[in-house]
Formats: structure tokens, sequence, C-alpha cells
């Protein structure tokens, strides 16, 4: 079934002047010109917000006399010293703004008094005679609920205006575990409920609160399941019913059980009866990615879903790539989905909606990159912006489309909708970037502008969707699976078992401690190089908790793409995302020093770290002294202007340095696993720093666009931010592309330690892979950053040789849909497999050859075993269409990797990186000691390990300063 719709031209504006939203502003134009920016101005919409004042995330509702009320978190600046430079004062300091307006009135400013730090997202809605407000705020460890009620006396004669009073500020009891996302409904008696996201017993609970005539009751658990919940939205039926619309991740997915073997986000729906009996309802399922649901209620009492879905989220790519737009019903029981195809592209970018049921029709928005690129030279996608798109639907259920012209922005997807019977109105933040683009003229400059809260009314939707009531979405098409009601034993009758430990067992050497994996290295939408792909804070703490399954993160935007508010935003959701035991949350930030390198700073105490860019770009040893903080370079090696110099390093500061980025490729040296593809220096290769006598542990990172392939592992007491921070300036680290639990000693010495050590004690290595499947190919051992000893060693004899490449293509070095055989000239392919499964390619083996194929941008690195008859390799050609390229591998040395040119395409010659292996060891892992009876003082040793998939780990190194003394008879 497919809605019929018209479709209103993208890009038309909505708005209080809609009529005259393309005619030319002589002053805007007059300023354009100087700026070089051809894009037209839209009028101007209702502020909100006053100017000078930082604002965003707005809530709007309306009152029973047609009177529009909102409120918003405002952003205070820090004070500043006389000579300019930003004080210890901190990021400066949160604060809750709003305005009444009666129908035809002016606008009547307030502020709610809190001293509660750091406030978040303030929900409000309208009872008959009073307005709710209920918002998150405090410190970390101590953050909860608050609420309070709002309502407009009468003026005064010597007033002009009426004024606003705010009730006590009450905290809601029980809402102190890590609470997120409240949102308010008026039940039918008048009694106020909050629904909120809980941090409980390891994972994210729906939880919820009512307040009686004494006050706010405790908050309680809606239900208990094994999953986290997240973004729960409550709408409210005429028969007092609530349902709750959310999504979640599923538990089961961290051991990848034989039932849940592609786990994804999913929409569900809970229905909680006025007598207390509770229904819980599959919304959105199966292997797609569904989530940041939203909900609304129509006069026939149906239940409207929202929600975005994409092929993969966290899986081997970017965050946030193409997204569709899901929508269904839920009427009598059921659910039914809904075509979006004729009024919404099923890909583009549908990001983020918001749904909301006005009396005679539905409205929905989304997120969009603007196809309003600036056409100022030199200008690409790092100048992106998002534009909200409205959706409304005529009497026939056909929809149309428009852009709100004033709506330029990030992506976060600040819209709130209310109506009353004449007319719907959409509240929204935006800085109006696009119109700022022409004046930037460095790549160090921020986008960024100033926030304010906007105001539109919309024009009238008269209609809702049309939907076929007998379509039911299956696992087969894009919409879901099928509508159901959960069993019995599913939901809260059952008790919650505990969940898995995603870091599997114990450690194989006598230290007691554990693994911890995580990524310190992630971009959102606030730093200009991460364009339209890496995603916002939310994506990367639901990635975190979700498929990254990691238990440490650090985002880590440019300083220079940011401005103070958003610093104060950043800092702001690491307290809100921290759950010790569970999700580790780093504030952090990327330092770009011309001629000096790339560095993430991380700081153990996020609270009072100020906006401070004259600090920023000083060098490590004179940064922030006063400030616990770990500095760690990558992009080790991409060129003098912003390449990392060793003379630069500073061991207080540097105690560990990013080796490998999914998105780049390994820094190590020239010629090795995985190079990065923009190294361009090799006297900043490993070995180089080593041979200085600098000591440092290694990690890998994420940076762009590379998902779940590059891992830092931590050996730590627990999951606390001290914890972690601890283990990472003790260089107890190794770098990884999957979760193998590599740990190295020597003697009493462990992994990234210097210090003495006995001469008849070995490097010993302790190798465990990811799961009983994974098998180690090779060890490689480094002396003092040259290769030392090797596994396996040569067999001078074989009756058949049979060996391992993998071939490596990064960074979009091939187009969508593209296919590549390769086959063995003289030999055999045995197996193929891709070192990310979930990756979205596909590799398929036939007859001896291996055809590769991938739907989207990707990082693809694909592991062949060749048998070969004699003792020496042949050739390994590569096919594209009629074109094709030989190689001959007998040539390369073992362990090494080298730069092959594959057949052109429409798009020119695309290249990949071959490595060839060797034979491989073929174990599942164990103790592997190396002696050395030449060690001297100065020797340093690390380890690098391959598995039979193309997997990498690399240990920290372990520096010997000489051999203790013997201890006394």
């Amino acid at each position: 079934m497919r809605a019929k719709g018209r479709w209103l031209l993208a890009g038309a504006c909505l708005g209080l002047a809609a009529s005259a939203a393309l005619v030319p502003n002589p002053a805007a134009q007059n300023r354009r010109r100087q700026r070089e920016d051809p894009t037209p101005r839209a009028p101007e919409p209702l502020w909100l917000s006053p100017a000078g004042q930082i604002a965003f995330e707005p809530s709007l509702a309306t009152d029973s006399t047609g009177g529009l009320w909102c409120v918003w978190v405002a952003w205070n600046a820090p004070q500043e010293s006389v000579a300019g430079e930003t004080t210890a004062t901190g990021p400066g300091t949160g604060s809750l703004a709003g305005v009444w307006k009666a129908a035809g009135g002016e606008l009547v400013r307030f502020e709610v008094p809190s001293s509660a730090p750091f406030p978040a997202r303030p929900h409000l809605v309208h009872s008959p005679n009073k307005a709710w407000l209920v918002w998150e705020a405090g410190r970390e460890g101590e953050r909860q609920l608050f609420s309070t009620s709002l309502s407009a006396a009468a003026p005064a004669q010597s007033q002009s205006a009426p004024a606003i009073a705010v009730g006590a500020i009450e905290n809601i009891p029980g809402s102190n575990q890590g609470p997120l996302a409240p949102k308010l409904v008026i039940r039918s008696d008048g009694t106020p409920s909050v629904v909120f996201q809980s941090e409980r017993g390891g994972q994210y609970d729906i939880a919820i609160a009512d307040r009686k005539q004494s006050g706010w009751e405790s908050a309680r658990p809606l239900f208990e399941s094994e999953h986290d919940e997240w973004d729960p939205q409550p709408v409210l039926r005429s028969d007092g019913s609530l349902a709750v619309i959310y999504d979640r991740w599923p538990a089961a997915s961290e051991s990848k059980s034989e039932t849940n073997t592609d786990p994804s986000f999913d929409v569900e729906l809970a229905l909680l009866e006025e007598e207390g009996a509770l229904t819980r309802y599959t919304v959105a399922g199966g292997p797609q990615h569904q989530a940041h649901p939203s909900a609304t209620v129509d006069a026939r009492d149906r239940i409207w879903i929202a929600w975005e879905e994409c092929e993969r989220f966290g899986r081997g790519g970017p965050l946030r790539n193409d997204r569709a737009l899901g929508l269904a019903v839920f009427e009598a029981g059921k659910v039914h989905a809904v075509d979006t195809e004729e009024w919404s592209p099923r890909r583009g970018r549908n990001d983020l909606p918001r749904i909301h049921a006005a009396p005679n029709g539905l409205f929905l928005s989304s997120r969009r990159t603007s196809r309003e690129k600036p056409k100022v030279r030199g200008k690409s996608f790092w100048y992106t912006t998002w534009q909200t798109e409205i959706f409304s639907f005529d009497k026939q259920g056909g929809g149309s489309r428009a852009t709100i012209a004033a709506s330029h922005g990030h992506n976060d997807a600040s819209e709130s909708f209310a109506s009353t019977q004449d007319a719907t109105f959409v509240a929204f933040a935006t800085d109006d970037r696009l119109n700022g683009f022409g004046a930037i003229r460095e790549w160090g400059e921020s986008i960024e502008g100033s926030w304010r809260i906007a105001l539109e009314r919309l024009p009238q939707s008269s209609g809702f969707p049309s939907f076929d009531p007998s379509f039911d979405p299956s696992f087969e098409t894009d919409q879901g699976t099928p509508a159901r009601p959960l069993t019995p034993d599913q939901d809260e009758s059952e008790s919650r078992t505990k969940l898995p430990d995603p870091t599997g067992a114990t450690r194989e050497s006598s230290s007691e401690r554990r693994i911890f994996w995580g990524d310190l290295h992630r971009h959102t939408h606030l730093s200009r190089c991460s364009g339209s792909k890496d995603g916002t804070i939310a994506d990367a703490y639901r990635y975190a908790r979700g498929p990254g399954r990691l238990d440490f993160i650090a985002v880590t935007d440019h300083y220079q793409h940011m401005q103070p508010w958003s610093w104060w935003r950043s800092l702001r959701d690491t307290i809100r995302h921290y759950a010790p035991h569970k999700l580790v949350t780093f504030a952090a930030v990327e330092r770009v020093r011309p001629m000096g390198g790339h560095y993430n700073d991380l700081y153990l105490d996020p609270h009072s770290i100020p906006f401070a860019p004259d600090i920023w770009r000083k060098p490590s040893a004179t940064h922030a002294p006063q400030l616990p903080v770990i500095s760690i370079p990558h992009m080790l090696g991409i060129g003098a202007r912003t390449g990392f110099n060793w003379d630069d390093f500073h061991p207080d500061r540097h105690r560990v340095l990013e080796l490998f980025q999914g998105y780049r490729g390994s820094y190590e040296g020239a010629g090795l696993p995985y190079e990065a593809v923009d190294r361009e220096r090799d006297e900043v290769s490993l070995a180089s720093g080593l041979e200085r006598g600098l000591h440092f542990g290694l990690i890998a990172s994420s940076d762009h666009a590379s998902s779940n392939t590059s891992l830092a592992g931590l050996w730590a007491d627990q999951a606390t931010r001290e914890s972690i921070f601890e283990a990472l300036h003790a260089r107890r680290s190794m770098a990884a592309t999957a979760r193998t639990k590599v740990d190295a000693m020597l003697g009493a010495l462990k992994m990234g330690e210097r210090g003495l050590a006995a001469a008849s004690a070995p490097f010993e290595l302790f190798i465990r892979g990811e799961n009983d499947a994974a098998r180690v190919a090779t060890i490689d051992v480094l002396k003092n950053g040259e290769p030392w000893r090797s596994l396996p060693t040569t067999d001078d004899s074989p009756d058949a040789l049979v060996e391992l490449y993998v071939v490596s293509l990064r960074t979009g070095l091939t187009p969508r849909h593209d296919e590549l055989v390769i086959s063995a000239r003289g030999g055999q392919i045995q197996s193929a497999r891709l070192r990310r499964t979930d990756s979205g390619a596909d590799v398929q083996l036939k007859d001896g050859r291996a055809t590769l194929t991938r739907d989207d941008f990707t990082l693809l690195d694909l592991a062949i075993e060749v048998a070969w008859p004699g003792s020496e390799p042949g050739r390994l050609a590569f096919e594209r269409g009629d074109k094709n390229t030989h190689v001959n591998v007998s040539e390369w040395q073992l362990g090494r990797s080298q730069e092959i040119q594959l057949p052109g395409d429409r798009s020119g010659n695309a290249s990949a990186q071959l490595w060839r292996l060797g034979r491989t060891l073929d174990k599942t892992g164990g103790s592997f000691p190396f002696p050395d009876p030449a060690r001297r003082p100065g020797d340093v040793y690390y380890a690098r390990i391959a598995w039979t998939d193309g997997e990498l780990a690399w240990t920290s190194p372990i520096r010997v300063d000489g051999e203790p003394k013997p201890l006394p008879k």
C-alpha cells in the first residue's frame, strides 16, 4: 500500500511570513556581498529568547486560553580577567528561562530559579489551570529530576503585563540514579506524571513518578527487563491509559547468542491500563537500526509513532549515514505500518523525527542536511548545516513537505510543537549558520553561531497519513517486525538476570586486573571535520552502550570548532551519561597546534574545565598544569605542518600514543600492516621514538567513520573514571582492532612499565582471542623498534604452501555497488572472510575465486588463505569488470604490506594495501615466552599479534633499565 500524496517543492519556506520568504532583504543582501555569500535571507521568525542570550532545548506548550508557554536552557558565560584570558571559573553555567505569550499579547519573560548546576532537557505541559515543568540537573553522582509549576497572574493596576508565578522547586524522590530525558503528561484527574530513563543495576530502565496533592511520590520502574531502554515518550489516551514509546538495545547482543545474532535498536510500546495491567508491543524491529521515536495521540485515540531507521549503526562505518523515516499507528491493540515512500524519500536524511497531532491533522518534522550548500570558493562538506523539514497531510492522506527557512544549525532536533484550536506552532533552536559561511576563511574557525529560540506558525494540516490496516510489516520489509504483544514472562513478572560481562574471562597472567575496552577519539557534529556522518553527542553514547559494547569513551571535538557554550554542553553531557561500572565518560577535546601536531586531551574531573583556547594552543608541557590531564598524540606522520614532532614529547602528559585509527590505518611504520593512508614521514615511526629513549603506551581509537574497528584496551581494577584514568596514566594499555585479550610481562615488569629485570626473564605474551573461533595467525616481537622474533618459524621443506593475505581498502577507495574478484594464478583460494562481518560488505567464495561486494561507504579488510602447490607463492589476480591486475607475491617480504593499484573504473584507479602474513600458527592463544640472552639496559620490547581474520593487536612497550640486584641470603 502506498499513500497518495502531493509534493510541495523542497525548500519552500514556512513561517509567520511565508509568502515573503524569498523576498530579498536589502541590508542582508549588502552584508552577503561583503561576505561573498549569495544565499538569500529568509524573513525573521518570532524570536522567543532575547538577543545576546545563548539558548537551546526549548519545550513549547499552549494553555486553554490560546496562550503559548516556552521554557529552554540558557547558557551564562564565565567571568573573564582584565587581560582577556578565561579565568579558572569553569565553562560557564546553565539556567532555565522562558516566556509566556497570551493570544494577541506581548512576550512576558521569566526565569526558573535553581541552584542545581548543568540543567538539561526541560519538558513543559499545561493542565487546565497551570503549567508544569520538569528537568534534569545536578553534578555528577548527584543528578536528579526537579519540578515546578508556572502560572500567569492577573496584572496589578500599576503593571502593564501579567506576572509569571513560579512555584516551589521540588525534587522528585527516587530520580537520582542517572536520570535522563524526562517527559510529563497530565492524567485525566489532573495528576502530573513524569516518565524518564534511569540508570539502575547497570542498565537503563524506564521509571515513572506521580505527583499527588502532598507532593511527588517516589519514582518506580515502569517494568523490568534485561535491556537498555532509551528516550521514553509518554502519551495519554482519553480512557486514561498511558502509552510509553521507547527504543531498546537488547542485552543478548553482548553475548551474541544464537537467538539474537544481529542485534539492533528496536522501537517498542508499553501500554499501561488504569487498572495497572501492562502490555508491550514491538513497533519496529529486526536487523535495522530503529531509534529516536516520537509519539502523539490524535482525537480518535490513535497513537502515531515516528522513528528513524538505517541499515547499520556503529558497525564499521559512520554513526549517522543515510536515514529513512519510519511511521506507524497503534489502533485497537494493533500496530499498522504507514508507507511513507511517496511523500518522504526512503533514503536521504530523515534524521531525528518529531511528530505532533493537531486537532485536524498530523505534523512530522525531521532534520536534513541543507540543500542550500554555500556557494563560496573553497567551501566543502566541512561547512555542513542541517534544516528542519515539516511534513503535513491533506484529507486524502497525501503528504507534503516544506523547510523551515530559519532552522539552520547542527543536528540536535530541538523542535517542540503545540496547538490551539486554530493554529499549530513549532519552537526550535537555531544558530542561523548558513548565513555565516561566507565570512569563514580558515579551517580552524568555528561555523557555530549564537543560538536562539525561534517560533513559527505552521500552515494547517488537514488530515492524517493513509494506511492499510491489513498491511503488517515483517523482517523482510523496511518497516520492521510484525507488531506483537510480549508474553507475560517477558515483563516485570520475571526477575531480572545479571547481564553478561562483555570483557570475558579474567586475565591469564598473574594480575587480578581485568581488561576494559574503549574509544578515546570520537567526533560529533560539533567538529567541522565530521561532516554529516559522525553523528551527535547522543549518537556517541548510544553507540558506546549499544553496538560498541564499550566500557569507556571520550568525545573529542575540536576546540577551535566549538564555542564556549558548546563546550559547556559537551561537559554537561559527559556528566549526564557517566555510569560507573557500565560506561565511563571522559571530558575531552582535540587540540591541533600548527607545526605541533594533533592531541586528544582527557580530563579526570569534568566539572570545572574552562573553555580555554589560549591554553589549548600552547605546547603540552605548559598546558593546564593545575588540571589532571592526559594528552594523547595521534596522526603521527602526516606531514611537517600538522604531524607530531618527537621534540614535543612530554613524559608527564603523553602517557600513551594513538597508534591506529580504523579510518586511516596504522602509524607504526612504513610498509607495516594497515599502514596509514596519509603517512608522509618515516621519522615519526615508533622505532624513531623508541631510539630516543622515550617511553609511552599504545592505544587505538576511531576518529571518524570507523565505529567498532579501533579500540583501546586497558588493564584496570574497575570501570570507574578514576581507575580507567589511572590505568591510562600507568600505560597498561594495548591497541587493537577487536576485543582480543593480550598482555605482556618481562620478569616483574608489566605491559607499559619500565624498570629493572633479570637477564634470565623472558619477554612473555599472554594471548586469547575475542571468541573460541579466533585463531592466532602470526606473532611479531620487536626489540628496539626492529623485528626480533616471529612465529611461526620458516619451514624449509613444505609439501604444500598455504599462506594468508589481507587485502585492505580504506577511506572510500571503491565506489558503491562495487565488485572485486580475487583469484590465485597457480594456486587456489581456500577461505575468504571479512575482518568486519557487520560492515555491509559481502564476500563469496566459489571455485577458488573470492568475489567482494559492498553497498555503502565502508572500510574493507579481506583475509584470504591461498594454497600454492610448490614451495613458493605465485600471483594474485584482481579483476573489476573486464580489467585486471596481477601481483607476484613471492617477491614480497613476509609480514609487510605494499600498496597495489586495482583495476580502474569510471572514477579512475583505486588502490589497496596487500599484506603478506605467510603461514599461520592456527592457535586459539596461550602463553608465548621469548628469552633474550643478549639483553642490555635500555632494550625495549613490544609485540604485534595478528589473527587469521586480519584483526591486529599491539602491546605497549616494556623498557628494561637494568638488572635487579640479587636479594640478600
